[in-house]
């Protein structure tokens, strides 16, 4: 089960049409009723994805610039999630194993990554918000 998001948004079920679009993009889930996604959710920006557990899904509505200046579109492409929350015009690439169990925020970029994922408490910070480039010394 997720635990609560920071966020009070309400997301919703997904749609037979949007079930049908993500199945015919090459997503796959056993039960699409643990799905829920937020009001203006685009189901276009998720490709090759497979979801179990709790999912809930932000909208991808915006494109961003990656190293070398390349443009991509955000969205889920190439991934397994299992009991995850990912917000809103995150991007998700190409996960080898998978994703579980973590609340994803807005604006966040995952790529070419093999496993992410916690189990139970976590020792190492788990929610804790970290500089990821600090040169000052400092957590």
């Amino acid at each position: 089960m997720l635990d609560a998001t920071p966020s009070t948004t309400n997301y919703r079920p997904l749609s037979s049409s949007e079930v049908g679009q993500l199945i015919l993009q090459g997503c796959q889930c056993d039960d699409w009723n643990n799905v829920q996604v937020k009001e203006h959710f685009q189901p276009e920006y998720i490709q090759n994805t497979s979801f179990s557990g709790d999912i809930r899904l932000g909208e991808f509505i915006e494109v961003i610039t990656l190293f070398g200046g390349i443009p991509f579109h955000t969205g889920i492409y190439n991934a397994t999630l299992h009991n995850c929350t990912v917000g809103d015009n995150v991007l998700i690439h190409n996960v080898k194993s998978y994703i579980a169990n973590y609340h994803i925020s807005s604006r966040v970029k995952i790529q070419n990554i093999k496993t992410l994922a916690v189990d139970g408490e976590s020792t190492f910070g788990n929610g804790i918000y970290v500089d990821v480039i600090n040169e000052g010394g400092g957590r």
